[in-house]
Parts: C-alpha cells; sequence; structure tokens
C-alpha cells in the first residue's frame, strides 16, 4: 500500500577493510544490458539525454525492481521502475507538485526540513512520498494529488489503545519498523511493518482496534490461490495480496492493474473466486437502476460482484448525505440489505 524512501548509511572502518569487503558496483551499462527490454527501454526513455550515474537491481516486495540515479544538466533524480517496464517512483521538486498536494505538504511541514518527495504509482494510485527530518529523525507521509493527506507516520504511543493493543499483541517479540495511519476505502486504518524472526512483513489494524488482513507475497499463498491469481491477472500487474481471517475462514483480496484501471478480487483457500470488484457501467441494467436510486445524491465507493450457487448479488459501498452507508442487492434489481 506503502512505500518508504530509505536512506542508506555506509560505515567504513579503514581503508583495507573497506577495499576487502565491499563489492565493486557495476557499471549502469552493465545492469541496463542485463535488465528486461520493457524495463530497459523506461530507463532510457526517463533518463533522456540525461547520464544515468547509477542503475542497481534490486529485490522489492519479492519483485525485481531497478532504482535509476541520472544526472541531467545540473539536476539530479531518482527513480524505481519495474521489471515490467511500469515506472514505481519518480523524484520531483516541491515546485512540480499540484497546487492542492504543495499546500499540504507545506502544512504538514511546520519547522521540519524536507528531505525528498517521490511521485510513487501504487498500482494505478498516485501519489506522492514525503520524507521530512523533524528533531534528527526522519519522518515520512504521503499525499494525493488534490491534496488529501492519505497516510502520516506515527509512533505507538500516538495510536489510539485498542490499536496499540492489537498491534503489541501481533508483534509479540518482533519488533516494529514503522506505523502510520492511512485512508483505505475512505476508512482510517493503522498500517505496521514488522520484523519478526529475521523475516518483515505488515499488517493493518482498524481504527476500533480490529486486525484487517496481512500482506503477503504471491509465494506464500496456497498453489490454488496462486495459479487463480495468475489467470485473473492475465498480462495486467500485481499490486498487494492481503491475507484474511473470519474466524476460521482465510481469504486473500488480491489488487491489480489491468488495462489501465485498479481492480481488487478475493479468493478462497481452494482459489475458488470470493468476489471481484466492478464499475457501475458493467452492472446489469436493473442493478445499475436500483444502486442509482439508493444513493441518489450520494456517490459510490465501490462494487463487488459475488456469486454463490451460480447467483450473483452486489455489494455497494457508498457516501450519502456525509454518512457511509453498504448494501447488498441481487441480480433483480431488489435490495436485500443495508446498512
Amino acid at each position: 500500500m506503502h512505500e518508504w524512501v530509505v536512506i542508506r548509511v555506509a560505515v567504513i572502518l579503514g581503508m583495507t577493510c573497506a577495499l576487502a569487503s565491499a563489492a565493486p558496483r557495476r557499471a549502469p551499462s552493465e545492469v541496463l544490458a542485463q535488465a528486461s527490454t520493457a524495463a530497459r527501454k523506461t530507463i532510457l526513455a526517463k533518463a533522456g539525454n540525461g547520464t544515468l550515474e547509477n542503475v542497481k537491481r534490486t529485490i522489492e516486495d519479492g519483485e525485481v525492481v531497478y532504482e535509476v540515479d541520472f544526472k541531467k544538466g545540473q539536476v539530479e533524480r531518482s527513480f524505481t521502475v519495474a521489471h515490467d517496464g511500469a515506472l514505481l517512483h519518480w523524484q520531483v521538486f516541491m515546485r512540480e507538485l499540484p497546487a492542492p498536494a504543495q499546500a499540504m505538504v507545506r502544512s504538514q511541514l511546520g519547522n521540519s526540513q524536507l528531505v525528498d518527495i517521490f511521485w510513487t504509482d501504487d498500482i494505478g494510485e498516485i501519489s506522492y512520498e514525503v520524507e521530512v527530518a523533524r528533531n534528527g529523525k526522519s519522518h515520512s507521509f504521503s499525499v494525493a494529488p488534490n491534496g488529501q493527506l492519505l497516510s502520516l507516520q506515527v509512533s505507538l504511543a500516538e495510536a489510539p489503545e485498542p490499536v496499540r493493543k492489537t498491534i503489541q499483541a501481533r508483534v509479540g517479540n518482533g519488533t516494529i519498523d514503522d506505523l502510520y495511519w492511512a485512508i483505505e476505502d475512505e476508512e482510517v486504518i493503522y498500517v505496521v511493518e514488522t520484523t519478526q524472526n529475521g523475516k518483515e512483513h505488515s499488517f493493518s489494524v482498524g481504527a476500533d482496534g480490529e486486525f484487517l488482513s496481512s500482506t503477503v507475497a504471491l509465494s506464500e499463498t496456497p498453489v490454488p490461490v496462486q495459479n487463480a491469481i495468475k489467470r485473473q491477472l492475465g498480462d495486467g500487474r500485481l499490486g498487494e495480496i492481503e491475507r484474511s481471517e473470519d474466524g476460521s475462514e482465510v481469504s486473500f483480496e488480491v489488487k491489480t492493474l489491468r488495462n489501465g484501471r485498479r481492480r481488487c478480487f478475493s479468493l478462497a483457500v481452494d482459489g475458488k473466486i470470493i468476489s471481484q470488484q466492478v464499475l457501475l457501467a458493467e452492472t446489469p441494467a436493473e442493478v445499475r437502476d436500483a444502486i442509482q436510486k439508493e444513493i441518489r445524491g450520494g456517490r459510490i465507493i465501490r462494487i463487488d460482484q459475488t456469486t454463490d450457487g451460480g447467483e450473483s448479488a452486489y455489494e455497494v459501498e457508498a457516501k450519502k448525505g456525509g454518512k457511509r452507508i453498504s448494501f447488498a442487492i441481487n441480480a433483480a434489481g431488489k435490495i436485500e440489505g443495508g446498512k
């Protein structure tokens, strides 16, 4: 859901030790030559007539990415490209942000020093990831192009008590690497990045302290789930996979970007599709008319199509009169429940 800018610090203890232990940095042209055709094309296009200073192949969330530093004139920038050629991060300057985003960044800065801003593409969701220095420590937050604050790094003490209790119970003897509140489907959640038994992972908690889900890699899901994801994904781009528990039932929600559209679908452990996100225009006419009538004057947040025994139903989340509402509707356009 969220990428943090990392500052790497190298400590050299003596020239002999440094020369013996440090691996030589590969030339940009060498890494570029071994990159995928799609990644190489994007890197060259974004660098333009600038000079590539460094190209590094690394693994991020189990996927190959390329971190690039280049210089054009007196301006130095960094960016990250996925193996499939998608631009993931692009370093920007304050003046390049939309006016609403600039205003929000400045309001959050206060007496802090601006360190970096990165334009970020999270499978179609664009945001600006901002890092600042405050009292000698690094802090991060993210802002939408329209100026909405999307996430904010916080301390455990700043989280509500129910959230703290759930986090502490889940982390156990592990360590909390990062904690931030974020907006997801217009609701506040808390996302925790932690290290347990030497392994990094993240999980989310609702504002009421309810455990929501944990993020897993494709390889960590059951084989039937992996196969179903690959079939659904096609030539699209895979985003986060979140593992949720409802009593003894386990499900996986998958975020993807396909044909320029950001979509989600959920799977059972046997790979069966539980639900998939759809647009209003993709619903049957009877369903579409009923939804529009029910939310008249409001705004749709999300529609999920479910199938049970060959029968389709639609779960709708919307905002009306300043309140969040949800209801279910069958394929004939009859509303079956709501709150």
